[in-house]
């Protein structure tokens, strides 16, 4: 039977790969255009663009987030079978069973075509000698530091992340901090454009993590930013296709890979588990994560940025407080993951001494950030919150109300004087 949707559909399908990793392949376009498009000569582009090797746990957490029927999933999932179905139903069809007979279609064919590249996927991950003239890369990226981040910008992209560090001149972007930008084409999202092109080689950019809205301003950034130095966590596995795309543009003599450290194991050492580079200082969240409320391993390992001056900010990704590895006393705190809904006591951070919040948000009804139960355990002290939402102005409590908080426009940027 013909699918009658005009619409692209998202499609996930999964595939084993070891006892502990599906191959996932994901698309967004109409099915018989798929269909018409999945072809063994295509393989290679499937490869690089829509396959990607994913933690079973990982997927299976994500498509829980995204599903509002969880105990339909854990009910339904005995077999890859079992849990393609459930995916065609609740992305294909959202509940319409008419496409089912394409979905199975293309089933049959990712076996027969890309089934046997599994190893190839694995292979295909880039692979840079991390250790590989590393005291030549933190000597160049020193040196741009002639003078320090005095100022910090937090550009307003919603639900994603982008910061930028100048010295007292207010003009040399020297610190760039995750280069995450809105997908919809609405509110900031020139500005954002404009800056990430304008920035150039002469500093550095740090990447926290590598989920999609940390990393997807890759787009637009000159040929010359690819050329500062870039400090990033370890590679994955698991790397999606904006992760790929991103690695596949940097070069390996401007790449500077933080090794995940699990401090279950290991006791944070400020003398080797800090990277220093000018007044930043980079730190590493807990490659094993311990909190039930960080959503991901990839969050809980995000690279952690404190910028200091005669105040400091702390720029933590998406990582969560106890995944920190360490105490951190900041005037200035840009809440992780966006602020989630966090019901718990807030560990490693010196609360009374927060003068403001900065809080990237959509609103994202799939998400609920920012949460009011997450804002109320941080701002103990009355601290001002500032909220970079470039669109609709609402925000979530953890019972799912709305709430309108009092601000009628947020700004497209706002500057941190350290």
């Amino acid at each position: 039977m013909a699918t009658k949707s005009k619409k692209n559909v998202i499609s996930f399908r999964v595939r084993e790969f070891d006892a502990d990793h599906f191959v996932v392949e994901s698309y967004s376009m109409k099915l018989t255009d798929e269909l018409a498009f999945y072809t063994e000569a295509k393989v290679n582009y499937y490869m690089r663009y829509n396959s990607y090797v994913k933690r079973k746990q990982d997927f299976q957490e994500y498509i829980q987030k995204k599903s509002c029927d969880y105990d339909y999933m854990y009910q339904y999932y005995n077999s890859i079978e079992d849990l393609n179905t459930f995916l065609s139903m609740h992305y294909f069809m959202h509940g319409n069973p008419e496409n089912l007979e394409e979905i199975n279609k293309l089933n049959m064919l990712a076996h027969e075509y890309i089934g046997r590249y599994n190893s190839t996927i694995y292979n295909s991950i880039d692979t840079y000698n991390d250790s590989n003239d590393i005291y030549a890369k933190v000597s160049r990226a020193q040196s741009f530091f002639k003078k320090n981040i005095t100022h910090i910008e937090c550009v307003n992209v919603a639900q994603a992340n982008f910061s930028i560090g100048y010295d007292e001149d207010k003009e040399r972007p020297l610190g760039v901090f995750d280069i995450g930008i809105k997908s919809s084409p609405s509110g900031n999202r020139g500005c954002a454009e404009r800056k990430l092109r304008q920035i150039d080689e002469k500093g550095i950019v740090v990447i926290s993590h590598y989920d999609y809205d940390h990393i997807n301003g890759y787009r637009y950034l000159s040929d010359s930013a690819l050329n500062r130095i870039w400090i990033l966590p370890q590679k994955r596995l698991s790397p999606t296709p904006t992760e790929r795309n991103l690695l596949s543009l940097l070069k390996p003599h401007n790449c500077i890979f933080l090794q995940d450290i699990d401090y279950s194991l290991t006791s944070f050492n400020g003398d080797s588990h800090i990277l220093q580079i000018g007044n930043v200082s980079i730190y590493r969240g807990n490659a094993k994560k311990i909190d039930s409320d960080q959503s991901t391993d990839e969050n809980a390992r995000s690279l952690i940025c404190v910028v200091e001056g005669n105040r400091s900010i702390l720029l933590p990704g998406d990582c969560l407080y106890e995944e920190f590895p360490t105490d951190f006393k900041v005037d200035y705190l840009v809440v992780p993951h966006h602020s989630c809904y966090y019901n718990k006591p807030i560990k490693h951070i010196d609360l009374p001494r927060l003068r403001e919040l900065i809080i990237f948000a959509g609103p994202h009804r799939g998400y609920k950030h920012p949460d009011i139960s997450h804002l109320n355990r941080l701002n103990q002290s009355g601290c001002q919150v500032v909220y970079l939402m470039n669109h609709r102005n609402y925000y979530f409590d953890h019972k799912n109300e709305i709430v309108s908080p009092a601000i009628a426009v947020t700004p497209q940027s706002h500057i941190i004087t350290l």
